[in-house]
């Protein structure tokens, strides 16, 4: 078995497993700033390497990293779907948009994937997160719909994702708390 794993794990392009690091780290931080979880100092001081970040794996892998970040903007907008945008047009509007840019640039079966494995991310954070943000009285699927109900759902999205393409599956999760470990010390040797 772990052969197996093993021998799958290394089909898989090096320049894969980057691209989909960088674009995660540069989303980490994009949704941590719109989220206004972050200081505006700090903000200005990460904003250009978000961009070089990103820059970097579009450059390395356009299709993962197009893919993954478009399937990111969707699902943030997803939680407020009527809110009217500096485009003039509303959310969910600007949502339609993008997925049909998703399909387009990425293809529909990887924008699928994308789709697919950005909604199990988030859902797996507001499960992560849902005391806190009960606390803080933030937003969070898991406070609206209940813990069941969206364990069921990133159940199925897990599910369509692996149906897919589940050696990125398994890379996307190997990387998130990878991810997500690095921002932390970043914050921190910014703040210090």
């Amino acid at each position: 078995m772990f052969q197996e794993i093993y021998d799958a794990l290394s089909r898989i392009d090096l320049k894969c497993w980057i691209s989909i690091y960088l674009i995660g780290f540069a989303v980490k931080c994009l949704d941590d700033i719109i989220d206004d979880e972050i200081d505006f100092n700090v903000t200005k001081k990460i904003i250009p390497y978000i961009i070089l970040i990103s820059v970097i794996a579009v450059f390395i892998n356009s299709e993962m990293a197009f893919s993954l970040f478009l399937a990111s903007y969707c699902i943030g907008m997803f939680t407020e779907p009527y809110i009217k945008l500096p485009t003039g047009i509303y959310s969910y509007q600007e949502t339609i948009l993008i997925i049909l840019l998703l399909g387009y640039l990425g293809g529909i079966k990887i924008g699928l994937w994308a789709l697919s494995i950005i909604m199990v991310l988030h859902l797996a954070d507001d499960l992560i997160d849902y005391k806190r943000d009960k606390k803080l009285s933030r937003k969070n699927l898991v406070i609206t719909y209940g813990k069941v109900e969206i364990i069921t759902v990133l159940l199925i999205f897990l599910i369509i994702a692996l149906m897919i393409d589940y050696q990125k599956v398994f890379i996307v999760l190997i990387l998130a708390p990878l991810v997500e470990k690095n921002y932390v010390y970043v914050l921190r040797r910014i703040n210090d």
